[in-house]
């Protein structure tokens, strides 16, 4: 079932829960706020369960909050995902359907201080059949999108590149003399090992990454980006691909696993040796 096809039937949903008007009587204001805005529907990869984004009104906050929600496709009573005042939003299937994975702003445990504030946005992890979400990532800014590999072994995300040393300085001395180049907020390219939470970055200096997508092999990475964050760059945008420094890393991390699985010794496996990576 398309995504086209089941946004008019989620709309629907979500103003079912809106209370009903008699006549023609006019909406107030307070009508308008109580309205629930859908979207980003995402069906499991068995088609039986659809996750989408639930975007209402939180009157304790003064604010808009999202929430993710489950439905089944062949109809039945919603349910929310789960239970957080922060803001969830862009639910992912995991190939094999047993795992979510979405972007959240609830707080993560140990992130304190400039950390919490910079990086509050990041990949969290929860099984659709119950379950406490978990934190994925710890990246050092905030997460913005991200994808699957075909595998469900690795995640491909975008992260804004956290505030230097310098500056945050001088945000702490009140300095508030600055450049426009200053305050970019470039997006760098990260993959991170499901299993292992082995996060490593992939791009960096004057390059700023605007999409990603990672190949049906999953040892590349194909990525859009453009000299810099500003909007007239985006026609400067261009295609590359990572291949050698993403591969060498996740064959890194199953050697590492087979040795662990290797009882009492060290050794690699008895088999071919791993070609060299050389990184690019």
């Amino acid at each position: 079932m398309s995504s086209r096809r089941l946004c008019p039937a989620l709309t629907v949903l979500a103003l079912a829960a809106v209370p009903s008007w008699a006549g023609d009587r006019p909406w107030t204001t307070d009508d308008i706020l109580a309205l629930k805005v859908v979207t980003d529907p995402n069906v499991s990869p068995d088609g039986r369960t659809v996750a989408y984004v639930v975007e209402s009104l939180n009157a304790e906050k003064d604010a808009y909050q999202t929430d993710v929600w489950l439905v089944a496709t062949s109809g039945g009573e919603a349910r929310a995902l789960a239970s957080s005042t922060a803001n969830d939003d862009n639910p992912r299937w995991s190939p094999d359907g047993r795992v979510l994975a979405f972007l959240s702003e609830r707080p993560r445990p140990g992130a304190t201080g400039d950390e919490a504030a910079d990086a509050k946005r990041q990949i969290w992890l929860i099984r659709p059949d119950g379950g406490e979400a978990e934190p994925l990532t710890s990246a050092p800014g905030a997460v913005s999108a991200f994808e699957w590999s075909p595998d469900g072994k690795t995640i491909g995300f975008l992260a804004r590149e956290p505030k230097s040393e310098a500056r945050r300085k001088r945000d702490k001395e009140k300095d508030d003399a600055w450049t426009p180049s200053d305050n970019y907020a470039w997006n760098r390219l990260w993959v991170i090992d499901v299993a292992s939470r082995k996060a490593q970055q992939l791009t960096r200096g004057e390059t700023h990454v605007s999409g990603l997508s990672l190949s049906p092999d999953g040892k590349s990475v194909a990525y859009s980006a453009q000299p810099t964050p500003l909007v007239p760059d985006e026609f400067r945008s261009d295609l590359y691909v990572n291949r050698r420094a993403y591969y060498c890393e996740r064959r890194r991390l199953e050697r590492e696993r087979r040795m662990r699985r290797c009882s009492g010794t060290t050794r690699l496996p008895v088999g071919r040796p791993p070609a060299p990576c050389v990184r690019t």
